[in-house]
Order: C-alpha cells, then sequence, then structure tokens
C-alpha cells in the first residue's frame, strides 16, 4: 500500500494506518476536502494529486465514503464558509 493510501486512510477513517499527524475531519466535521488530504500527502502538490486520484476510488469504496462536489445545501449543512464548490468527501449517508 502507497504512502498516499496509508495517510489518504488516516485522515478520513482516524484509524492510525501512517504515522502522519492530523485529526479526522471527516469524524469532526461530517466531511473533508481533497485538498485536506492532498496538504498531508508529502510531495509536489501535482505528485500528491497523482497519489490521491490512484487510491481515492479503492479507500471510498472500503469505508462506505463517497467523493460529491459542493453545492448550496452541503455547504449551509456543513457550515463551509470557503469561496467556491469544492469536492467534499462524506458518509455515504450524510447527503
Amino acid at each position: 500500500m502507497s504512502l498516499g493510501k496509508l495517510v489518504s486512510i488516516e485522515i478520513l477513517t482516524k484509524k492510525p494506518s501512517a504515522s502522519i499527524g492530523g485529526g479526522s475531519s471527516l469524524e469532526s466535521q461530517g466531511y473533508c476536502t481533497e485538498e485536506q488530504i492532498i496538504r498531508q500527502i508529502r510531495g509536489k502538490k501535482e505528485e500528491k494529486k497523482v497519489k490521491l486520484k490512484r487510491c481515492l476510488q479503492e479507500i471510498l469504496e472500503s469505508y462506505n465514503l463517497k467523493r460529491v462536489k459542493a453545492n448550496k445545501e452541503l455547504k449551509e449543512k456543513f457550515g463551509i464558509t470557503s469561496k467556491g464548490y469544492p469536492f467534499l468527501i462524506i458518509k455515504e449517508t450524510e447527503e
């Protein structure tokens, strides 16, 4: 399993698979953004995006999560105040 996958799993599930810090945004906030995951993976930004894309689908399926584009309703529900509509990782039953 790659380091990127291990870090992503830890960030999303709070199950320590790698020794890299960062609490579980998914547990505390109900969601996390792809950008939060990318910040936790070591390497250049483009390389990190590639690492995430390679392993994200497997992680989503394994932990009953889904990747959705934020919309007005989701931003209100989760209290997201950032500009734009980022991709969110949420539990399958959240939306």
